[in-house]
């Protein structure tokens, strides 16, 4: 999905930036100056680390330095080039669909939900989770690699799930698709897509 992939790289862009600025600033530091969780910047962080963006040093009183490597600086490059800009404004609009898809199913006493589909959403959708009463009991994701993700059980498709109440759309590669084929297994109303998916489908309806 374009709109997906552009704004998870002005995520990419933000963070090499802010590195390359001031390598001393802190993870909350930097969750404080763009506005989000501490848990989706030590998430990114992460994910430039593994691929060779960043790398980080332990200074003493137990800090850390990151500093931008070469691949980094390529990677910024191409980015800027990509005029791309606002560099957070997917995962917030993100965090806000979780957590009004949480609360939506907890209305309904809904509280077993499976995520259909392993990557930067279905992270966010564990992070607004945090203090609700949602359980997440597992993932759907024919492609993903991995037996677990986040310590849940990865199927490859719904009739191999544990019992659940709802399933959270958090596929970014075919939302549509997704959502398509989930509707035909189970009650429609129990499939929640995040808006900023832009799924078609018959929207939930928000208080107020």
């Amino acid at each position: 999905m374009q709109n997906s992939n552009n704004n998870r790289e002005q995520v990419l862009l933000g963070l090499l930036q802010s590195v390359e600025q001031d390598g001393r600033r802190s993870q909350r530091h930097m969750a404080s100056e763009f506005g989000v969780a501490l848990g989706l910047i030590n998430m990114y962080l992460k994910y430039c680390m593994r691929k060779g963006y960043v790398k980080v040093k332990r200074i003493p009183a137990g800090r850390y330095i990151y500093f931008l490597t070469p691949k980094g600086v390529t990677e910024k490059s191409r980015l800027i080039v990509a005029h791309l800009s606002n560099s957070l404004t997917f995962f917030r609009q993100a965090r806000e669909d979780c957590t009004h898809v949480i609360e939506h199913a907890a209305e309904r006493g809904w509280h077993r939900l499976v995520l259909c589909g392993a990557g930067d959403l279905a992270d966010i959708a564990f992070l607004c989770a945090e203090g609700k009463s949602a359980i997440f009991v597992g993932v759907i994701d024919p492609n993903c690699q991995n037996p677990s993700f986040r310590g849940l059980p990865v199927v490859r498709d719904i009739d191999s799930m544990v019992p659940f109440d709802a399933v959270i759309v958090t596929d970014q590669n075919d939302p549509q698709a997704t959502y398509d084929l989930l509707i035909t297994r189970i009650e429609s109303s129990r499939v929640l897509p995040l808006s900023v998916l832009r799924v078609s489908s018959a929207p939930i309806q928000q208080a107020g």
